[in-house]
């Protein structure tokens, strides 16, 4: 069960229908996770498309019908919505993450920035079967359409006690859940002509020295012409509680001339002025 059946026309869940098949994927599983997580990665997809698709395989049979869109290839504008900290042990859970989701698909957006703390516990599957319930099952725009997801790692994503260390931390099962690209940690996406998304790891060392700096330096130069370059990662550099835990990053945003920076961690709404951190630290 290792395919995903899928058309730019309804074919009602018929898997006899569908134009097109995407089955080259992985199949894995996680500790006390009972079922198997299943990658599959569909190419060449058409800008500005709606794609409806079906996925399992013919031994176990297809899921029910449900559809995407893709971006326009230069769209006028662009709806998208950042958020994050959602997990249990968060004061309002799990009303307030249900809550803002409903309110959230409403205004129809292309994707969701979600820049970390899926959950409390790193190694909780039944805290991760509940994320990505709530995910399936509310994340569907007035359209129908299921709205695809942007994550950045947290650090309750990371099971271990010893933070910022100069190697990569225990987080299996958040690199197990999504499929992204690269290490995983962190990645590059061009969501338009205009507006490039850069995704840093903030629970790891982050000195000039390290892999990640130097991979986001070569990284934010390849976008250096692009008009909105937008940075994410979870704890913020301006932090409210005293020093941040990312100042090592805000050189590269000042020399790439970085427009947006959008962090999570702190469980608070804070919009900062415009900042210029080769002049001034505050």
């Amino acid at each position: 069960r290792n395919t995903v059946l899928y058309d730019t026309e309804s074919k009602g869940g018929n898997p006899a229908l569908y134009a097109y098949k995407a089955d080259e994927g992985e199949v894995h599983t996680i500790e006390g996770l009972e079922g198997y997580i299943h990658d599959v990665k569909i190419h060449k997809l058409s800008p500005g498309k709606p794609y409806y698709f079906i996925c399992g395989g013919e031994n176990g049979g297809y899921s029910e019908e449900r559809k995407f869109r893709t971006i326009p290839e230069n769209p006028e504008h662009i709806r998208f919505v950042v958020g994050g900290d959602w997990r249990k042990g968060s004061i309002d859970f799990p009303w307030g993450r249900n809550e803002i989701s409903r309110l959230m698909v409403t205004h129809d957006p292309y994707f969701v920035i979600n820049i970390g703390d899926f959950v409390e516990k790193a190694f909780s599957v039944s805290e991760w079967d509940d994320c990505f319930d709530h995910i399936q099952e509310t994340w569907i725009d007035t359209q129908g359409y299921t709205i695809p997801i942007i994550p950045i790692i947290g650090n309750h994503e990371v099971g271990t006690k010893d933070e910022f260390e100069e190697s990569k931390e225990d987080a299996r099962f958040y690199y197990e859940y999504f499929n992204l690209p690269g290490i995983e940690s962190w990645y590059s996406l061009a969501i338009t002509p205009y507006l490039h998304l850069v995704t840093l790891d903030s629970e790891t060392y982050t000195g000039k020295d390290s892999e990640q700096y130097m991979w986001a330096d070569k990284a934010l130069k390849m976008a250096e012409d692009i008009p909105w370059k937008m940075v994410g990662f979870h704890r913020p550099a301006y932090d409210p509680r005293g020093k941040g835990n990312s100042e090592y990053f805000l050189p590269l945003f000042d020399q790439y001339h970085v427009d947006i920076v959008v962090n999570g961690d702190v469980h608070l709404y804070e919009r900062l002025q415009p900042m210029n951190p080769s002049i001034s630290k505050g």
